[in-house]
């Protein structure tokens, strides 16, 4: 009966993601259990011709309905990749080597300045551009976060 159970759970539609957790695991419809206790044949050949068509049946269904499923989890993807496309901010500007460049202050006051620099850009650091290297005027080099 556990069984039957957990089958069951497995291949429970949830309604906010509108799969199972069969299907997103794996990408593709759960195959139903199949019990040859259930059948009883008169022969031997009889079994195999309905075994055969069953299963010629099964195939051509769970195909279709995993292709369906697949088609149906790429449209969600792109969406979902539309979706932070809009929300993550993308550079407005690509520093060359050589730009002047002013840095945020982090500190706060009243009379403090709200930018640093001029600075010397030299070069992005990491494969994201996320971190740069720049110089002071004195010839310093920084280590500095982009954003």
């Amino acid at each position: 009966m556990l069984i039957e159970v957990m089958w069951g759970l497995r291949c429970l539609v949830a309604s906010s993601l509108g799969y199972t957790p069969f299907e997103i695991a794996f990408k593709q419809v759960p195959l139903h259990e199949f019990s040859s206790r259930d059948l009883v044949f008169s022969a031997e050949d009889d079994k195999e011709q309905y075994c055969g068509e069953v299963v010629d049946a099964l195939l051509a269904t769970w195909s279709r309905q995993r292709l369906s499923v697949v088609d149906q989890l790429k449209v969600k993807d792109d969406k979902m990749a539309q979706e932070y496309e809009k929300k993550v901010k993308h550079a407005a500007y690509v520093f060359e080597e050589g730009d002047q460049v002013y840095m945020k202050q982090r500190r706060r006051g009243k009379l403090l300045p709200k930018a640093l620099g001029p600075y010397t850009f030299m070069k992005y650091k990491g494969v994201a551009n996320k971190a740069a290297v720049v110089m002071n005027s004195k010839g310093r080099l920084i280590d500095v976060s982009v954003t």
